[in-house]
C-alpha cells in the first residue's frame, strides 16, 4: 500500500499496489459540494500523471457513494469546477477507472458514476436522478449517458418519476455492471479492479455506446412529450428532460452535451425551480418545528363524504385507495345510484386497461356504503363534505353533521371559495383552520364584508396562467382555484404589466434599429422575443379582468417562455443599454478601421451582430456591450506600428520637414486670461488618446473655458 496523498480536506487518494484509491468522505451524504468537485479533479490529474497508477477506483466513505449535490450551495454563485468538467476528466481518462456504489448514488453522485469505465454496485446501493423533483434536469451528461447505458425509455421514466432504483433493479436495467455482496466498499472495489486489470479489460467510455433502435426511441419521445404534457401540465422540466434525451439520439455526444447544458441552465434560471427548492427547505425546516416533533397523527379509521358528483365520488375513491370503509351520504335513491356509478367509473376504467381485476374491484366495493341517513355516520372519524357550492346548503349540512357526529370527529369542506368562517359559524364545534384550532366569530367580521359568487375559469386555464405568472413574471401566488386566488393573480399581473410595457416598447424599437445597422438587419431570436413579449403584454392588458386568466393562458407567445421571461425581465436593463448613444458612437469609429486593426474590429463586430441577434437567455446584453465597449476602447488607444528609427529621424528625399504646428494667440476680446497653453509635436496614437482624455477633463470640469485647436495628422511620407 502507497502513502497517501490528499487532494482536498474530503478527497484523499491513496496507491495500492498499481490501483489509486480515490476516497470522498464529506460526511454526512458525500454532497458534491464544491471541495468534492475540487479533490475529484485533482484526484483523476494526479493519476494521468502518475506512471504507476494502472487503474483508478472511486469510492465514498461512511454510508453512501454520493447522495447527489450539495445543498448549501443552492441559490449562491458557482465556484469552479463544474460538475460537467469532473465527469470529461473521468470519463477522458485514459486508465480505466471503476466506481463501487454503497448507499445513495444519486443525483451527480449517479452522474459521477455514468462517467466511470465500470460500476460495481453493493446489495444497500440505490441510484437514481431525482432531479425533476427540484424542478431541474441532470445537467452534467445524465440525460446523455444513462440513455445508452439503460436505453432510452427506462432512462427516461426514471428521469420524469424521479424514483429510485435498489441496486438488484440497477444491475437489471445496465446501469451498474456487477453486483457483489458485502459491506465493505473498498474490498469489494479493489477486488473487481484487480479482476479487470487481470482481463485486460479496456477503457469503456459510455459515450462511445450507441443507442439501440434510434428511430423507435424517436418516435417513442414523441409519444412521451404528449402524454407528459397532459400529466405534467404546468411543469417546466418534465419536457426539458424529453429534448435533452432527444438530442442524445439525434445529436453527437457532445452536441447532446451543449444542449443539455442549455436546458439545464435554462431549468436553473426558472422561478419554478426557486419555488420548489424553496419547498424543499421549507419542508426540511418544519420537521424542526418541536410542535411538529411531538404531534401524532389523529387515528383515522373510518370515513365519509357528503356528496356524490365530480369532486365527491373522487374523495371517496381517494379513501377506498387508502384501504379505509366509505359512507356516502346523499338526498335520495336515484342520488345514492349515481354517486356509485361515478365511484365504480374509476375502477371500470382500471380493470379495462387491465391494471386491476374483477375480484380486486369486488373487495374494494364492499367498504363502500351509500346512505340517505346522517344517523348511519355517527361514528366515523372524518367527513368530507362536498356538495354544490352554495353556502346556505352547506350551512345546513354542517348543522346536520354537528348534531349526528361524535364528539372529536373532524368535520372538513371542500369547498372552493366560500367563506369557512361562516361555514364554521353553522356548528357548535371547534374547527381546525390552516392546521390549528379555529374558534368562528362572525360579529367580529367587519360590516363592509360582502360575499360574492364568482364566476372561475377552467382548471385547466387557471394551471397554465399560475405557470406563466411565475415563469413570465416571477409571481408566487395560491395554487388553489378560488374567487380570492383569482382576484389576486388579476392584480398582480395588471400591476407587472403597467410596470414592463413602457420598457418592452423601447426594446423593441431600440433591438430592431440597432440590428439593422449593425447585424445586417438580421430579424434575430432577441427582437422576435421582444416584438412576441409587446403582443402578449398588449393583450394582457387590454383583457377585462373576467377575462385576463384566460387570456394569460390562451395568448400565443412566438418565442419559448424562457425567453419571452427573460426578456420581460430584462426589458429596461436592455433598452437603456440600447439608447446609449456613447457606445454606438465608439462602435461605429471602431468598426471603420482600416488600418492594422481592422481585422481586430471585424471581430468585435461579429461578436456585436451576435449578442444583438441572441436571446437574453442566451447571451446577457448589458454584460457583453460592456466587454465590447472595453474592447473597442482597447482598440482604438492600440498604436500603429512604429517605424524604423532612422526612417522616422530622415524625411524622404524631396519632401520638406513638417513644420511644427503654431496655435494661433488667443483673442484679447474672446479671452481676457489664457489659462493653459501647451504644443505637444508628433505624439503616437495612444499617447495622443491620453492627451486628448486630459483635454477633455479639464474642458468638463470648468464650463466656461473656450478652446482654440489647430491639429495635424501625419505618417511617414504622406500628410493628411
Amino acid at each position: 500500500m502507497g502513502a497517501a496523498a490528499s487532494a482536498s480536506s474530503v478527497v484523499t487518494t491513496a496507491l495500492h499496489g498499481d490501483v489509486l484509491v480515490v476516497t470522498i468522505d464529506n460526511p454526512p451524504v458525500n454532497a458534491l459540494g464544491a471541495a468534492v468537485r475540487q479533490g475529484l479533479l485533482a484526484a483523476m490529474q494526479q493519476a494521468q500523471a502518475d506512471a504507476a497508477v494502472a487503474a483508478v477506483l472511486l469510492v465514498g466513505a461512511g454510508k453512501a457513494f454520493i447522495a447527489g449535490a450539495d445543498i448549501r450551495e443552492f441559490g449562491k454563485p458557482p465556484v469552479p469546477p463544474a460538475l460537467p468538467e469532473v465527469c470529461r476528466a473521468i470519463e477522458g481518462s485514459d486508465k480505466p477507472v471503476v466506481a463501487v456504489l454503497h448507499g445513495a448514488a444519486l443525483g451527480g453522485g449517479l452522474e459521477v458514476a455514468l462517467s466511470a469505465h465500470y460500476r460495481l454496485a453493493l446489495p444497500a446501493a440505490t441510484v437514481g436522478l431525482p432531479e425533476v423533483n427540484l424542478g431541474l434536469l441532470p445537467g452534467s451528461g445524465g440525460t446523455q449517458r444513462a440513455p445508452r447505458l439503460m436505453g432510452v425509455q427506462a432512462a427516461t421514466a426514471m428521469m420524469l418519476s424521479g424514483q429510485h432504483l435498489k441496486a438488484q433493479a440497477a444491475l437489471q436495467a445496465g446501469l451498474v455492471d456487477k453486483l457483489v455482496e458485502g459491506a465493505d466498499a473498498q474490498a469489494a472495489g479493489l477486488a473487481y479492479v484487480r479482476e479487470l486489470l487481470t482481463a485486460k479489460a479496456p477503457v469503456r467510455r459510455t459515450r462511445d455506446l450507441a443507442i439501440a433502435e434510434p428511430q423507435a426511441a424517436l418516435a417513442w419521445l414523441e409519444e412521451q412529450k404528449a402524454e407528459t404534457a397532459k400529466k405534467a401540465r404546468g411543469l417546466f422540466s418534465p419536457l426539458k428532460i424529453i429534448e435533452c434525451v432527444q438530442a442524445a439520439v439525434q445529436l453527437p455526444f457532445d452536441e447532446g452535451l451543449a444542449r443539455e447544458r442549455a436546458l439545464f441552465i435554462e431549468c436553473l434560471d426558472s422561478p419554478q425551480r426557486a419555488g420548489l427548492i424553496h419547498a424543499f427547505f421549507a419542508e426540511r425546516e418544519v420537521a424542526k418545528v418541536p410542535e411538529a416533533q411531538a404531534a401524532q397523527p389523529r387515528p383515522v379509521a373510518s370515513i365519509a363524504v357528503i356528496g356524490g358528483g365530480t369532486m365527491g365520488a373522487g374523495i371517496a375513491v381517494a379513501a377506498l385507495d387508502a384501504g379505509l370503509p366509505v359512507t356516502m351520504i346523499e338526498r335520495d335513491a336515484e342520488s345514492i345510484a349515481r354517486g356509485r356509478a361515478n365511484v365504480e367509473k374509476v375502477y371500470n376504467g382500471l380493470v379495462a386497461k387491465g391494471r386491476m381485476t374483477e375480484a380486486a374491484k369486488a373487495a374494494v366495493m364492499a367498504r363502500y356504503i351509500g346512505s340517505t341517513h346522517y344517523a348511519d355516520i355517527a361514528q366515523v372519524d372524518l367527513v368530507i363534505e362536498a356538495v354544490f357550492e352554495d353556502i346556505e346548503v352547506k350551512k345546513a349540512v354542517f348543522r346536520e353533521l354537528d348534531r349526528v357526529c361524535k364528539p372529536g370527529a373532524v368535520l372538513a369542506t371542500n369547498t372552493s371559495y366560500l367563506d369557512i368562517d361562516a361555514i364554521a359559524a353553522s356548528t357548535s364545534r371547534r374547527f381546525t383552520m390552516r392546521g390549528g384550532p379555529f374558534e368562528p366569530s362572525v360579529d367580529s367580521m367587519p360590516d363592509e364584508l360582502e360575499l360574492r359568487e364568482q364566476s372561475l375559469p377552467n382548471t385547466v386555464d387557471w394551471q397554465i396562467a399560475l405557470q406563466r405568472a411565475s415563469s413570465l413574471f416571477g409571481l408566487t401566488l395560491g395554487q388553489t382555484l378560488n374567487a380570492a386566488n383569482v382576484g389576486k393573480l388579476v392584480d398582480e399581473v395588471k400591476q407587472k404589466v403597467g410596470e414592463r410595457r413602457d420598457a418592452v416598447s423601447r426594446l423593441v424599437v431600440q433591438v430592431r434599429d440597432r440590428a439593422g445597422r449593425y447585424a445586417a438587419g438580421t430579424t434575430g431570436s432577441r427582437q422576435q422575443t421582444a416584438e412576441s413579449a409587446q403582443s402578449f403584454l398588449a393583450a394582457v392588458a387590454s383583457a377585462a379582468d373576467s377575462e385576463l386568466v384566460t387570456t394569460l393562458a390562451g395568448a400565443d407567445l412566438q418565442t419559448s417562455e424562457a425567453a419571452v421571461g427573460r426578456a420581460l425581465g430584462q426589458a429596461k436593463v436592455c433598452a437603456d443599454v440600447l439608447e446609449l448613444g456613447s457606445y454606438w458612437q465608439l462602435f461605429d469609429v471602431v468598426l471603420k478601421l482600416n488600418d492594422h486593426r481592422a481585422e481586430a474590429a471585424q471581430v468585435i463586430g461579429r461578436r456585436l451582430a451576435e449578442v444583438l441577434i441572441s436571446d437574453e437567455h442566451v447571451l446577457g446584453l448589458k454584460g457583453r456591450l460592456d466587454e465590447l465597449h472595453r474592447d473597442a476602447m482597447t482598440l482604438l488607444a492600440a498604436a500603429a506600428p512604429v517605424p524604423a528609427p532612422v526612417a522616422a529621424a530622415m524625411p524622404s528625399p524631396g519632401v520638406p520637414a513638417p513644420a511644427p504646428v503654431a496655435i494661433p494667440p488667443v483673442p484679447a476680446n474672446l479671452a481676457p486670461e489664457v489659462v493653459a497653453e501647451k504644443q505637444q509635436l508628433h505624439l503616437m496614437g495612444a499617447e495622443a488618446v491620453a492627451a486628448l482624455e486630459e483635454l477633455k477633463a479639464r474642458i468638463t470640469s470648468e464650463r466656461d473655458l473656450e478652446l482654440t485647436l489647430s491639429w495635424r495628422l501625419q505618417r511617414k511620407g504622406t500628410q493628411l
